[in-house]
């Protein structure tokens, strides 16, 4: 696990739900909606997120001039939703 990358991962929004359909915890990213995992618990879910993001990070990080073109986080939180 990638320090840096951690720690980015971990000021943006979760969302977080049980999925009847796939029998299984959904994490997403909420500035990232690709980046989303699932698991049996939401501790699962949220490593199988933090995961998609890594792949997705070096992707998202740099335009042509270097520039950072992550979304900005809107907030360092994890909710639920019922």
């Amino acid at each position: 696990m990638d320090r840096e990358i951690r720690e980015i991962f971990d000021d943006y929004t979760l969302q977080i739900w049980w999925s009847k359909e796939d029998d299984s915890y959904i994490a997403m990213m909420v500035e990232l909606p690709c980046c989303k995992g699932d698991g049996a618990t939401r501790e699962e879910a949220i490593e199988e997120a933090y995961l998609s993001f890594e792949g997705w990070y070096d992707f998202y990080r740099e335009d042509s001039s270097g520039t950072m073109i992550l979304p900005q986080p809107m907030s360092r939180s994890v909710y639920d939703v019922a």
